[in-house]
């Protein structure tokens, strides 16, 4: 199962990112099956896991778009690679 973060509230939307993702999972999975992957839209508070990724996003969209350090700070010794655009 993945869970992805209930983001966007127009349906369509929700199946459009499901069925390029399961496109995307079958083309790189050649040969392997992919029939048992579902894919649920949640509200990050219901899933620990999109709570984590909703954190680190926040961290670096803060630190990155407004100049605020604080809770990438938090994170910043476990950041592997990095890139920065002008």
């Amino acid at each position: 199962v993945i869970h992805l973060d209930k983001m966007a509230s127009n349906k369509w939307v929700r199946e459009s990112i499901s069925a390029y993702l399961i496109s995307r999972i079958v083309r790189d999975r050649i040969g392997l099956s992919s029939s048992n992957i579902e894919i649920e839209h949640q509200v990050s508070y219901n899933v620990p896991g999109l709570q984590v990724v909703d954190f680190i996003a926040g961290s670096v969209f803060q630190y990155l778009e407004r100049g605020f350090p604080d809770y990438y700070r938090i994170i910043e010794k476990n950041v592997i690679n990095g890139i920065q655009m002008d």
